[in-house]
């Protein structure tokens, strides 16, 4: 039996403006919450954001296939960080395919909202995929 096998945990995915978390932004954030193998949590929320912060990122918008349309109608930044954090409550772990960049995304993003999120350890995808790869 494997940890995951075991474990609790929530693999999480974001779609953003752009790839620097300083100053992009969420607009979209998608996790399952997985227990014993199971899964026991979703969500896919669509982030609402300004329209002055959708400026430059027609490239992104095209490649994630999320409408400006869709974002406008999309739920708050504060009631997606409350979102994640529920489903994150009581996890052992995350998953996550470029985790440093999905959790520090969130992670500025509630910081603009005055909010924070506790990250559980944190399994990266993209490193375990890079060290599969023979040099």
């Amino acid at each position: 039996m494997s940890f995951l096998d075991a474990a609790t945990y929530a693999v999480v995915d974001t779609e953003s403006t752009g790839t620097d978390v300083s100053r992009h932004r969420v607009i979209e954030v998608a996790a399952l919450r997985v227990s014993r193998g199971h899964v026991t949590g979703a969500l896919t929320l669509v982030v609402r954001q300004h329209e002055r912060d959708l400026e430059g990122a027609d490239e992104a918008l095209r490649v994630n296939g999320i409408t400006r349309a869709e974002i406008a109608g999309g739920v708050s930044l504060s009631s997606a960080v409350v979102a994640l954090r529920e489903l994150l409550a009581g996890c052992d772990a995350v998953v996550a395919h470029n985790a440093g960049y999905d959790t520090g995304l969130m992670s500025a993003e509630a910081g603009r909202a005055g909010m924070s999120i506790r990250w559980p350890s944190v399994l990266c995808t993209q490193a375990l995929a890079w060290g599969a790869v023979p040099k």
